[in-house]
C-alpha cells in the first residue's frame, strides 16, 4: 500500500486537451509539486512550458511504469477514463481524473473499489466546488433549513468551449452529451450544497447528432426541491451559477461568472482550487482555504454522482424542445 507523500509531488500529465492549460497553470504556481512526465498520443498538443522540461511520451503506461510519477492527472476523452484510472492505480498512483469518472455507474463504483482496495486517492474534478463565488455564499452561512428551492444553471454552446476536443461532440465518446458531461459538476454543486440527492424526473432534447443538447433534472433533498438546467446549445454566452428560494419567497442568485469577464476566465481559480485539494488528500497536509468544499460529507470521488446521472438517463423522457427559462438576475 502507498504510503502518504512526503516530499514534492511528482504529477503526471496524461491527455493534453483544452482543460490541460488550466491545470498546468495551477503547479506551475506552487512550489510543492510539479509536471515530471506528459503523455498524449499527439505530442504537438504538449503545453509548449512542458516541451523541454520533462520527458514527453505517446504511451500512458509508459509513463505509469516510468517511475518518475507519484500521482496522475487523467484528461482524456470521457469513454478512456476507466482504462487509464484503472490502469493508473494498478501502477499504485493516486488519480486526479475530470468529470465524469466513469459512463456508468458499475465502473464508478469499480475505480471507487479498485482505490480504496489500494489505500490510493481517487478524486474527480468537480471544479465549481473551489469557485469563489460559491465558498463565498456558503461563509455567509448557508442553512439549508430555510430553503425552498434551488434552480441550478449550467448553459453554454459546446461548440466554442471544446476547442480541438471534438469528441465531445460524439455521444458514444462523451457519454451522451450534456447530461453526461455538465450534468456530473452540476449534480455535485447541488449535492455539496443541500446534501444527499433523489432524481424525480427528467426531460431530455436530442439533436439529429444523437447528442443530449438540453436536459431539466428535477431532484429533491430532504424537504427541499430543486432543478438543474443543462444546456449545450445556449446561444448568449454562457449561464453558471444558481438561485435560492427560501420559505418566504425571497430568492438569493450566486453567478459562478460574476467578475470573471475573460473567455472560461473563472476555470484558472477553480483549478486552483481542484489541484490544492488533491494533494492535500495525497499528502496529508491541511486542507486550508478548501477544507469545506464538501460540505455536506459528500466527497469527490465520483461514483455518488455517476449513479446520479445514471438514474438522471433512466428516468428521462425525451422531448422535442426544452426552453431555459428564468436566470440568475
Amino acid at each position: 500500500m502507498p504510503e502518504t507523500v512526503s516530499r514534492d509531488l511528482r504529477l503526471g500529465l496524461i491527455g493534453c486537451g483544452v482543460i490541460s492549460a488550466y491545470y498546468v497553470r495551477a503547479i506551475e504556481k506552487r512550489t510543492d509539486v510539479r509536471i515530471t512526465a506528459v503523455s498524449d498520443l499527439d505530442p504537438a498538443r504538449v503545453p509548449p512550458s512542458l516541451v523541454h522540461d520533462v520527458p514527453v511520451m505517446t504511451n500512458y503506461a509508459d509513463l505509469m511504469a516510468s517511475g518518475l510519477v507519484d500521482a496522475v492527472i487523467v484528461n482524456v476523452p470521457n469513454d478512456a477514463h476507466v482504462e487509464v484510472c484503472s490502469a493508473a492505480l494498478n501502477h499504485d498512483l493516486h488519480v486526479c481524473c475530470e468529470k465524469p469518472l466513469a459512463l456508468s455507474e458499475a465502473d464508478a463504483a469499480h475505480l471507487t473499489h479498485q482505490a480504496r482496495t489500494r489505500g490510493l486517492v481517487l478524486f474527480t474534478a468537480f471544479h465549481r466546488r473551489y469557485n469563489q463565488h460559491y465558498i463565498d455564499f456558503l461563509d455567509a452561512g448557508f442553512d439549508t433549513a430555510s430553503v425552498s428551492h434551488v434552480s441550478l444553471y449550467y448553459c453554454e454552446k459546446i461548440e466554442d468551449h471544446c476547442g480541438r476536443d471534438r469528441w465531445y461532440l460524439n455521444p458514444d465518446r462523451c457519454g451522451g452529451g450534456c447530461l453526461a458531461d455538465n450534468g456530473p459538476n452540476a449534480l455535485d454543486a447541488l449535492m455539496a450544497l443541500l446534501g444527499p440527492l433523489t432524481v424525480d424526473g427528467v426531460d431530455l432534447e436530442v439533436d439529429d447528432r444523437g447528442l443530449d443538447i438540453r436536459a431539466r433534472v428535477r431532484l429533491t433533498a430532504g424537504a427541499v426541491s430543486a432543478e438543474a438546467l443543462l444546456d449545450w446549445g445556449y446561444p448568449d454566452g454562457e449561464l453558471k451559477g444558481f438561485v435560492v428560494r427560501d420559505k418566504a419567497g425571497a430568492t438569493t442568485s450566486i453567478d459562478y461568472l460574476r467578475g470573471y469577464t475573460g473567455f472560461k476566465e473563472s476555470l484558472e481559480h477553480e483549478y486552483e482550487g481542484v489541484l490544492a485539494d488533491f494533494v492535500a488528500r495525497v499528502t496529508g497536509a491541511p486542507r486550508g482555504a478548501v477544507s469545506h468544499c464538501a460540505p455536506r460529507g459528500v466527497g469527490p470521488e465520483g461514483d455518488t454522482v455517476a449513479r446520479l446521472v445514471a438514474d438522471a438517463y433512466r428516468q428521462a423522457r425525451p422531448v422535442p424542445r426544452i426552453a431555459v427559462t428564468g436566470g440568475l438576475a
